[in-house]
């Protein structure tokens, strides 16, 4: 079994234990009862678009509403968190793609994303927020963070 599958197994069985190490002020804002486990193919551009294979993907009530949601009813407050998990060495790999999935997923579920990855190799500077941004010479028309 190769790592990613260990840590989605680990972190699908004890999601909200996840949730509440890591990122303990985000736990807070979700009913962590609530967890759906979505189906993790995305295809941008079907029929002959690629298919891209996300490593986890739950969908669930948020606490309070999200600015920019619609329902005023608290059983409509839900929203989806994408978790990717990365063992390669470095975070060129999956920087570039996390906009992109970020888009599809709002696209298709018309909710807010929460997005998480997993660093197995890279330090960074621990728990935190990564950015990904694309410049035009000094102008920055893309950034994109997570956690």
């Amino acid at each position: 079994m190769q790592h990613d599958q260990r840590f989605k197994t680990l972190i699908r069985e004890f999601f909200a234990d996840f949730l509440r190490l890591f990122f303990l002020n985000w736990a807070e804002r979700f009913d962590l009862d609530s967890v759906e486990w979505l189906e993790t193919e995305l295809l941008p551009n079907p029929p002959e678009g690629t298919c891209h294979l996300l490593d986890l993907l739950a969908r669930l009530r948020t606490k309070t509403i999200i600015p920019g949601q619609q329902s005023e009813q608290p059983e409509e407050w839900l929203a989806l968190l994408h978790i990717e998990i990365e063992s390669p060495d470095r975070t060129t790999g999956i920087k570039p793609r996390l906009p992109s999935y970020y888009i599809h997923l709002r696209d298709k579920y018309g909710l807010p994303v929460l997005p998480i990855v997993v660093y197995l190799k890279v330090g960074l500077d621990g728990i935190g927020v990564d950015v990904f941004e694309e410049r035009f010479w000094e102008l920055c028309p893309l950034r994109f963070e997570y956690l």
